[in-house]
């Protein structure tokens, strides 16, 4: 019976598909490898209210306002030494990082466009990743004189290798595997806060809440799994396609974010904001390719939908004020890699 079963389930499969395939991280030390990353988003507001000491005004019925949001990041890796599958150094250099949001406005037939364009304050610089005891990463300047600020390191996440998407060591991949999706924040932020500073700055309060949304990471702490699945193998080149959907919830407290902005451009009366959460639920899709002849990822396509609420609340006044802002849109994702 068991061989009858077996039997049954390699007809089913396409011949294409290998089960002996093996999803892992290998590089050697000396390695170069680009990355390029990329994401866009475009969000529409579809509700949200102004709350006044417990009373509701809601948005205006006719208020549209839409969010377009990209954002492409160019990295050089050079791999130091590797243990357990994972690098335990690298230095990264960030080549490029384009950061770019625009708003439209439209509310009784007028019309207001606003932009906002970023610029890192760490391209071109090397970044030195050390793996702890504890499978944690540090990262500091290679360049001990080098002016970047330790407090512009702190947002920034390691893993722009997809390794958040690897099974379990020794896993059976005939039937997929799980991940949870916090492993995949890191990837999918595309580095995290690279310390973005506008092009140019405005005294327009638009432009400035415009830049804080900007300036917010795109995930925080995130809940929920992605299930990825074996596709075609081409035995030729190695290439294993992987089917990937994942469902996932973030929140992220973008309450510092907003004071630190506040205080920079000098509007005192955004600074009492208590509270700036915002919150996510994606649902996203798409394949990747696994190199397994090098033992990495090679490119990535993903999409999804997102549904983001935005809630920020102070005390102002003697008046304790909360404004929700809820916005429903889709968001894709790109990746390659280039191996010198």
């Amino acid at each position: 019976m068991k061989t009858l079963l077996l039997s049954v389930v390699s007809l089913a499969l396409p011949a294409a598909v290998s089960l002996d395939v093996e999803i892992a991280f290998d590089v050697s030390e000396g390695t170069t490898a680009v990355k390029s990353l990329s994401y866009s988003s475009s969000l529409e507001l579809v509700g949200g209210a102004m709350v006044v000491d417990g009373e509701e005004d809601p948005m205006p019925d006719d208020l549209v306002m839409t969010l377009e949001h990209e954002r492409s990041l160019s990295v050089r890796d050079v791999y130091g030494n590797s243990e357990g599958g994972r690098p335990l150094t690298l230095v990264r250099t960030i080549e490029s990082l384009d950061d770019a949001l625009e708003a439209s406005i439209d509310e009784g037939g007028e019309t207001q466009e606003v932009e906002v364009v970023l610029e890192s304050a760490l391209v071109g610089e090397a970044l030195r990743w050390t793996r702890g005891e504890g499978g944690e990463y540090t990262v500091a300047a290679v360049d001990e004189e080098s002016e970047v600020k330790d407090a512009w390191l702190e947002g920034l996440t390691f893993d722009l290798d997809g390794l958040g998407f690897l099974p379990e060591s020794g896993a059976d991949l005939g039937e997929g595997w799980t991940v949870p999706a916090a492993n995949l924040v890191q990837i999918l932020a595309l580095g995290g806060d690279a310390h973005g500073i506008p092009v140019e700055d405005g005294d327009d309060i638009g432009v400035f809440m415009l830049r804080t949304v900007a300036l917010m990471p795109l995930f925080g702490e995130a809940e929920g799994d992605a299930e990825l699945a074996l596709g075609e193998f081409d035995a030729e080149t190695g290439l294993q396609t992987i089917a990937l959907e994942a469902e996932i919830s973030t929140s992220v407290d973008a309450a510092d974010y907003l004071r630190r902005l506040c205080r920079e451009q000098e509007f005192d009366e955004l600074e009492s904001f208590e509270e700036v959460m915002v919150s996510s639920a994606l649902t996203i899709e798409g394949s990747l390719v696994w190199n397994t002849k090098l033992g990495r990822l090679e490119r990535f396509d993903l999409d999804g939908e997102i549904e983001r609420e935005l809630t920020m609340s102070a005390e102002q006044f003697g008046m304790v004020m909360e404004i929700v802002l809820e916005y429903e849109g889709e968001a894709s994702w790109e990746y390659e890699l280039e191996t010198e």
